[in-house]
């Protein structure tokens, strides 16, 4: 238990160092509105992640139970799903905001420091990304044994400080912080996959195939649909229209290209129960 604690202990003080790191990197290199900036993405980014946290939350004591009684099927099938429907739920908030981001922030703002926008995007598509990590993570932590594990993914999280230095002492924009740190995300959900092909026999390709793949398309197609058919408003008739048609070709794309046919048949079954009772 002391030893589990520990290097829990040891990847959650790289998180600590590496979000709070950020903001004294920004301060050597730049200004305190650029470091405001960075605050404002950090608050949206918060609000946003808080919804996809409650739901990974309620999935973690079923992946342990899994794991724990030797269901290898259900475990998988629980890591995939998670991380399937994880992904989908922070889209759905995250792509109105991301087409309407110059006027949300307008208007809780009035004066939009510099690098917002692109700061609060940038963050939200790390964000992304770490909503799929979420169930592998969780996977990991159900084996117990994560010493290897939190060595190399701490220094993979922790790495994004001197790569940052680095970059800015170069005369790169302050973009390249959150360019870094997602550059590391992939590469830190690649060695979980790994990770967990290796110790647990999870198919890291059959994950690529059924949950990366799909997502990919299904964010690809629903933002260019959405900014597509709301490109002929302005204004306050373009956020609404916007919001209108991203809730339903998130619907009809999660339902075609990110759901597979099994996945149809549940959610098609769950319905039938619902209009039973």
């Amino acid at each position: 238990i002391l030893g589990f604690s520990g290097w829990s202990l040891f990847g959650a003080t790289a998180n600590v160092a590496n979000q709070q790191g950020t903001n004294v990197v920004l301060n050597m290199f730049t200004n305190v509105t650029v470091n405001a900036a960075m605050g404002i993405a950090n608050q949206v980014n918060s609000a946003v992640y808080s919804f996809v946290s409650n739901f990974q939350t309620a999935f973690n004591p079923q992946l342990v139970k899994s794991y724990a009684t030797g269901e290898e099927e259900e475990f998988d099938r629980l890591i995939i799903r998670s991380a399937k429907f994880s992904f989908i739920l922070m889209w759905f908030i995250v792509l109105p905001l991301i087409i309407n981001l110059e006027f949300v922030l307008q208007i809780w703002l009035k004066d939009v420091p510099p690098f917002s926008i692109g700061f609060v995007k940038l963050i939200l598509i790390h964000s992304l990304i770490e909503s799929i990590n979420g169930p592998l993570w969780m996977a990991v932590q159900a084996a117990g044994n994560i010493k290897k594990y939190q060595i190399i993914v701490s220094c993979l999280i922790f790495a994004n400080l001197p790569f940052s230095i680095i970059a800015l002492s170069l005369g790169a924009n302050p973009y390249w912080i959150l360019f870094i740190r997602i550059i590391l995300e992939c590469l830190i959900t690649i060695f979980r996959l790994i990770y967990l092909k290796v110790t647990q026999r999870f198919s890291a390709n059959f994950f690529i195939k059924d949950v990366i793949l799909p997502l990919l398309i299904l964010m690809l197609l629903s933002y260019v649909s959405t900014y597509l058919i709301s490109s002929n408003f302005y204004g306050v008739g373009f956020f609404f229209i916007s919001c209108t048609v991203s809730v339903i070709v998130n619907i009809l794309f999660a339902f075609f290209v990110g759901f597979n046919s099994s996945e149809r048949k549940e959610i098609f079954a769950f319905f039938r129960r619902v209009d039973n009772e």
